[in-house]
């Protein structure tokens, strides 16, 4: 069918032309009979839109003889029977009159143009592909919205209070220490901390819940990146308890979730100081606290100050020299908590030095007495700033006392009597070396003060001479002396102990 407005060829079932969409309208038709002979086809007018025609028509007209056909219909347009051609077998073709100038489409003949279209057969294997597309968005949209939504409360500033409380209570300090936000520094690491903080291990099971502090968002000391959680843990034999914590955040876990940390005010103190002499050096947990820390001192004290340290039981060491003190329990739990340490107290191996060499030194000394030795042979055992006295009170020893020492009594009897009565040997037992203090002293030495307790037993020669007879009779005899004490005092002078104060003992054979 061809539309009468503008020409266009169109499906006989259309309603509207496909081109212009002019509604198209069915002429009468009538039959004319078509002679057997070929016709040739009139000359037309050169026209495009009839050159056109000409040409369609031409397509359709058969290359070869076919048999005679039916009848067809024309549409009644006035036109000159076309003429026939030789050899030809053909439609008749009527005569097309001039075309006039489509006329512009109106908005309603082109929207009634879209639905002439024919409609398409539905290609399910087309629509598989989207449809499958928005399935994968649409669960892609789930999955986004429940990993953002599990993983904000995973990590929200209330479930990382319940974890952390929970290893709190476990004391498992390492992990704990992974929940307190912390700048490190000397004093303020993860081994201070554990140190700081082990207790003996609670065997109680407790039951942790939290819930953020409605009233913190009215709380104007709280910035935006801090909360308060208030937490409560309840065990079968302690009953329910509340602490409130508050935490900062801390950066970000996975790039999109907030990480929360314990405030480190909950486990840190502030300007804690330690008082001493100003001739000792102070060790806190084994580090030697050097000059910067010395904020306070005098001609003998000083103060020294630490900024931040943990909460709680901290190592305190009082040193001289190379020499170090057995480590004292210092409790820092408040701001401004302060440690006096006026005493040295020795360390095991320093105090076992010091009583071996106090405890040689009084056996030398006493076996010099004996033997009738003098004061140069024992002279190295004392401090040069104590040598005059020990040998004043060796001269008292050795001379006031001689006489109980058979070696330095001069015979004054007759020449037949062969031995002078006298101590001949000392048998020390049951030495103890206890001490009684110890210190720095006015020279500025290390010293440490003992007490020296002894038994002894005395071999000595027993001469008589009978009145009558003047027979005179030697005979070797024990004395057994129990509970006796001496005094010393060992001072650490260029590395070595010496005695530095008077060794004064005094031995009976009666």
């Amino acid at each position: 069918m061809f539309c009468t407005n503008c020409g266009a060829k169109n499906e006989d079932t259309s309603l509207f032309c496909e081109s212009c969409g002019a509604k198209l309208e069915v002429p009468a038709v009538s039959v004319t009979p078509v002679a057997e002979t070929p016709v040739e086809e009139a000359p037309v007018a050169e026209t495009p839109v009839e050159e056109a025609l000409v040409a369609e028509v031409a397509e359709e007209t058969v290359a070869e003889p076919v048999a005679p056909a039916e009848p067809v219909a024309t549409y009644a347009q006035p036109a000159q029977p076309a003429q026939p051609q030789q050899g030809t077998y053909t439609q008749a073709v009527q005569p097309v009159q001039p075309v006039q100038p489509a006329q512009p489409v109106q908005p309603q003949q082109a929207a009634y143009a879209q639905y002439a279209q024919p409609r398409q057969p539905i290609n399910m294997k087309q629509l598989i592909w989207p449809i499958l597309a928005g399935c994968e968005a649409i669960l892609l949209i789930v999955m986004i919205v429940v990993f953002f939504s599990v993983g904000n409360g995973v990590y929200s500033a209330k479930n990382t209070a319940v974890t952390y409380y929970k290893a709190y209570l476990a004391q498992d300090w390492d992990a704990v220490y992974d929940y307190i936000d912390m700048d490190e520094d000397e004093f303020l690491t993860k081994e201070s901390f554990i140190a700081s903080q082990e207790t003996s291990a609670k065997k109680d099971t407790y039951t942790v819940t939290a819930k953020e502090n409605p009233y913190s968002k009215y709380d104007t000391s709280l910035d935006k990146n801090e909360a308060e959680v208030d937490v409560t843990f309840k065990s079968k034999y302690h009953g329910e308890q509340q602490e409130r914590l508050k935490l900062t955040k801390s950066g970000k876990k996975f790039l999109f979730f907030p990480s929360w940390k314990v405030s480190a005010s909950t486990y840190v103190v502030n300007d804690v100081t330690i008082s001493t002499y100003k001739t000792f050096d102070v060790y806190l947990d084994g580090k030697k606290l050097d000059s910067t820390y010395a904020k306070e001192q005098d001609e003998n004290m000083v103060v020294y100050t630490i900024p931040h340290l943990f909460r709680g039981n901290h190592k305190v060491a009082i040193g001289f020299g190379d020499v170090v003190e057995d480590a004292q329990i210092a409790d820092f739990s408040y701001d401004g908590s302060t440690y006096y340490d006026y005493e040295f107290s020795l360390s095991g191996d320093m105090l076992e030095a010091a009583s071996k060499v106090g405890y040689d030194s009084f056996v030398t000394f006493v076996n010099a007495m004996v033997t009738g030795a003098d004061f140069e042979s024992v002279s190295s055992l004392f401090a040069d700033a104590a040598k005059q006295d020990a040998e004043s009170a060796w001269s008292n020893v050795c001379g006031n006392y001689s006489r109980f020492y058979a070696q330095r009594i001069k015979t004054t009897q007759a020449a037949d009597i062969p031995q002078t009565e006298g101590i001949t040997a000392l048998d020390l037992k049951n030495m103890k070396m206890t001490v009684n203090g110890s210190g720095v002293n006015g020279d500025g030495n290390l010293y440490v003060d003992f007490y020296l307790s002894y038994d002894y037993t005395s071999v000595y020669r027993d001469v008589t001479t009978d009145w009558w007879t003047g027979k005179v009779t030697v005979e070797s005899k024990n004395y057994d002396s129990n509970g006796n004490t001496e005094y010393m005092r060992m001072v650490y002078v260029d590395g070595e102990w010496k005695c530095n104060a008077n060794i004064s003992p005094y031995f009976y054979y009666w």
